[in-house]
């Protein structure tokens, strides 16, 4: 044993000789020392960030508008509280003409200014006048928790978040809301950006993922090809005839003195990993209270990483002991496996996810479904594939720029997607509510069954529309940040919008559409989750930690039956179904919840599955049985009455996409990108099964692609594993509320894929390595 010890001491001496060894170690220095500064400290959330707003030309424009009427108004109101230059500036306000380049520079430093000046009247006292929001009452809990204690006294602090949320309130579809405490992060002891709007664990959860993305691409990425370059001489210059003669003079085998040396050369990766990231968990537990052990678990991650390059590099060395072949090949090898693992994850994130089908909608005999982009298709029995369908103006409008996001591997983000369809059955129609990208009317589609579910333009809907779901009789409900309306009328019926001084005004409601929301009012935003008991009418809303039943009265209009205040929970999404007397909430931290329908009673918790993030919800009409499915693919069904949680045996678990009950006795499933499954019954019989024929990009991706991709090893993806280890999350989510689930940017990591592919190349190839050395004369 002692000979090979030394062999491994004299590989960390040589490490430790080497110029690039220090070159880099002054360079991971420079860069902790310039991490050193950075902390956070929390803050209440005032003022508006650049992003909070989505279109701050619009916002202006509309405080423009406002603020010529006579009677008193929030966007008038505002006005007044800036100074008298401002307020020139603001009524000068215009789109510059075209080639303008001063104009433009004025316009920008406009919007610029505006925001300044915006939240300096934040923090005035007197910013708040009941008599100015009296037609926009504050109705969020913790505006009527602030406005109670403003009777006795306020802080500024508090003064100024009352501020925030009365603004919030007069521009709901303008201004995003903002939870109630942000983050500031501090350099120094400066102010650097604007406040993040998240919570303090949510922070956490990001730094940790930042910082094994910074460590991956330092150490994982750079440090492995220095330390490659570096190390490519040693297992040449071993078995050099003369080197090796001295060695084999002692008692020692040819294979062990090639694995000590293989063992020996990992410590130049070794040095700088531990430095680096030894550095990087003292910043984060000293300046961010982050004293996560498990970072350090990501400097034998980096070590594995390199080794896998360095076993091709040991056996090329062996073979043809010449340096340069040896990093030649081992380059070649590396672009071969990211050749491979660029190739399936663009096919598979830019197609086949974009692709798979998420909603299924029975529309009488038809089977329809909705996919990841927002296409919806009916099922050809003769062709036996799905049929696109009910395509509306804007989706064809967009349909290069949606082709192109897939290609580059990027979301389509849920503005660009129609809300909905809904499943009118009252009228046998389709029905989408989609914002235009011209002028931000939300125009109503609708496609009959007698045509062939054709999309024809309709009425605009509710500004600010966010949810389309289904009323138990089959008409299509609105939820919209102004109320909810029932579509009662022809949706094809057009109206034209209202004109002022010669603008069109979208109105908040118009045509076909009825207000039949609560007098109470209820708090919808497009962070809202919401559902409709199929069998009692009931429509449960979720938002920002609130949980609102209503139910239709005689007349249709809706009333407030039960609120709840869910302790903790502010700011966190969540999952929405109900069925016969029971409602369930599933949080995004993999919490299931029950609750009695009637009075919001808690009945039971429990934890599915916290190492990813929910995708979907669904309830059987009865309420006997809740579907939950998860970004990971698996689906899991709750049973109400034995409060028990099982693993459905159902086919393609890990790779769900979609789940829909029929009915309280019959559950479809879709999996395999396209392919939908119906079952029946408490035992989940197989009744029938659509699955279309396979294209040329879908005969590529699952026969070339896959098992060249599962053959390969994975090194370039063992980022994942730190993410796995650092979060506990084998999904990464950005999560977004958009009709009945959660869309998100969102990946599933597989953490230990690449660990085993990875740990059987090495054996492999070292074992090649040895027999090769066994077997050869020097």
């Amino acid at each position: 044993m002692r000979p090979y010890l030394a062999i491994i001491h004299d590989s960390f001496r040589e490490a430790l000789a080497s110029r690039v060894l220090w070159i880099l170690l002054i360079l991971i220095t420079i860069l902790l020392l310039l991490l050193a500064p950075f902390t956070y400290r929390e803050k209440v959330t005032i003022a508006v960030g650049e992003d909070d707003v989505k279109n701050w030309q619009a916002f202006i424009e509309r405080v423009k508008s406002d603020a010529e009427k006579t009677e008193p108004s929030p966007a008038r109101h505002l006005l007044e509280q800036f100074d008298e230059p401002m307020r020139k500036r603001v009524a000068e306000f215009k789109m510059p003409d075209e080639g303008d380049v001063g104009g433009a520079m004025k316009f920008v430093r406009t919007m610029r200014d505006f925001r300044g000046a915006l939240n300096q009247s934040l923090r005035k006292p007197d910013f708040y006048d009941a008599d100015v929001w009296a037609k926009t009452p504050l109705t969020e809990r913790e505006a009527q928790d602030l406005l109670k204690k403003a009777a006795v006294s306020l802080s500024d602090d508090d003064r100024g978040r009352l501020n925030r949320l009365a603004l919030e309130a007069a521009f709901p579809a303008t201004i995003e809301s903002g939870p109630p405490r942000s983050l500031q992060l501090v350099y120094l002891f400066s102010d650097f950006q604007d406040p993040m709007p998240v919570g303090k664990k949510q922070f956490q959860d990001f730094l940790k993922t930042a910082v094994s993305l910074l460590t991956n691409w330092i150490v994982g990425v750079f440090g492995v090809f220095v330390a490659v370059l570096v190390t490519a001489q040693i297992i040449p210059q071993t078995f050099d005839p003369g080197s090796l003669a001295l060695l084999l003079s002692k008692p020692i085998l040819r294979g062990l003195v090639f694995l000590t040396k293989f063992v020996g050369g990992c410590a130049f990766i070794l040095i700088n990993a531990a430095y680096l990231v030894g550095g990087v968990w003292i910043i984060l537990g000293a300046r961010f209270g982050i004293w996560d052990a498990k970072l350090l678990l990501s400097i034998p991650i980096f070590m594995f990483v390199f080794g896998i390059y360095y076993s091709v590099s040991a056996l090329t060395g062996v073979v043809w002991r010449n340096p340069i072949v040896s990093i030649a090949l081992t380059v070649l090898f590396w672009a071969t496996c990211f050749t491979i693992g660029w190739s399936k994850i663009t096919v598979d994130e830019g197609v086949m996810t974009k692709l798979q089908v998420t909603r299924m909608i029975e529309a009488g005999d038809r089977t329809i479904v909705v996919n990841q982009v927002g296409t919806v298709s009916e099922w050809d029995a003769d062709k036996q594939q799905w049929s696109d369908i009910f395509e509306t103006d804007m989706q064809r409008q967009l349909r290069a720029p949606v082709i192109a996001m897939m290609i580059f591997r990027q979301d389509v983000p849920p503005e660009l997607k129609p809300i909905g369809p809904a499943y009118d059955s009252t009228r046998e129609q389709l029905v989408s509510v989609q914002r235009s990208i011209r002028n931000a009317q939300m125009t109503t589609y609708v496609g009959r069954k007698s045509n062939e579910w054709k999309s024809e333009s309709g009425a605009p809907a509710s500004v600010g529309t966010h949810i389309l779901l289904t009323e138990r009789d089959g008409s299509a409900l609105v939820l919209s940040t102004f109320g909810i309306f029932r579509l009662t009328g022809d949706a094809l019926a057009k109206q034209e919008p209202l004109k002022v001084f010669g603008f069109s005004v979208p109105l908040p409601t118009a045509g076909p559409f009825r207000s039949v929301g609560s007098e109470q009012g209820v708090l919808i935003t497009s962070s809202s989750s919401a559902a409709i008991n199929r069998e009692t009418g009931l429509l449960a809303i979720y938002t920002r930690g609130t949980l609102t039943t209503l139910l239709p009265n005689a007349a249709g209009q809706y009333e407030k039956i039960a609120e709840q205040k869910l302790s903790d929970e502010t700011g966190k999404l969540a999952l929405l179904a109900t069925g016969g007397k029971t409602l369930v909430v599933c949080f995004e931290d993999g919490r299931l919840v029950s609750y009695d329908a009637d009075t919001l009673e808690p009945r039971s918790q429990v934890v599915i599955d916290s190492a990813s993030q929910p995708r979907m919800i669904a309830a059987a009409d009865d309420g006997e049985r809740f579907a939950v499915l998860f970004h990971s693919g698996k689906l899991w069904m709750f049973d109400v009455a034995a409060q028990q949680l099982t693993r459905p045996r159902v086919s393609g678990q890990g790779d769900i996409s979609g789940v829909s009950f029929c009915g309280s006795d019959r559950l479809l499933v879709a999996d395999r990108t396209s392919r939908v499954s119906e079952y029946e019954g408490p035992a989940l019989t197989l009744k029938r099964r659509l699955t279309p024929k396979m294209g040329a990009v879908e005969i590529a991706y699952r026969y070339v692609l896959v098992p060249l991709y599962t053959m390969f090893p994975k090194p370039g993806e063992l980022d994942k594993t730190v993410q796995y280890l650092l979060t506990g999350k084998e999904t990464q989510v950005n999560n977004q509320r958009r009709g009945g689930d959660l869309t998100a940017t969102h990946e599933h990591l597989h953490p230990w894929s690449p660990v085993w592919s990875g740990a059987l190349f090495m054996v492999v190839t070292l074992g090649i390595g040895c027999l090769y050395i066994q077997r050869q004369e020097f």
